[in-house]
């Protein structure tokens, strides 16, 4: 009588089969992350740019006037843009820009405004503002998002 050995486990074909397919599955997951992320980066610039916005329409309508602007003209708070940074401060008739109240703000690595847009100015109280365009468009190149300057 002749025994048989019963050998149970995997072979090493399918064992790189199965590591394989798992690799490919995690390479399309961390692509699709990437991208997601990419995207969602765009979409947060966006969103504090708006928020700050709301910040400076929201003092300027309210008569909000520095004290550096004391017995001046106050002619509201200055929204200024170069390609990759947007500065808002307030703006008195005289004294101009007040530097020591002005927030500067980098967009992240890789984001940056298309077109860049042009200073305008939140005028005091309910006066409106000096804005040409009635947005502002941030993109890294494949994702883009836009912020109404009206909203």
């Amino acid at each position: 009588m002749a025994l048989r050995i019963h050998k149970s486990g995997f072979t090493l074909i399918e064992l790189m089969v199965v590591v394989i397919i798992m690799m490919t599955l995690l390479g399309l997951t961390l692509v699709n992350y990437s991208s997601f992320n990419d995207s969602q980066k765009v979409k947060q610039t966006a969103m504090t740019l708006k928020s700050d916005l709301q910040m400076a329409r929201a003092s300027a309508t309210s008569g909000k006037k520095p004290a550096a602007c004391d017995g001046e003209l106050f002619e509201g708070y200055e929204v200024s843009f170069t390609a990759t940074t947007y500065s808002i401060a307030p703006k008195c008739s005289t004294v101009g820009v007040i530097y020591a109240e002005k927030i500067d703000v980098t967009l992240p690595s890789g984001i940056s405004f298309s077109p860049t847009p042009s200073t305008f100015l939140y005028y005091p109280l309910i006066r409106g503002m000096s804005a040409t365009t009635p947005s502002v468009t941030v993109t890294d190149g494949e994702n883009t998002a836009t912020v109404n300057l009206y909203e």
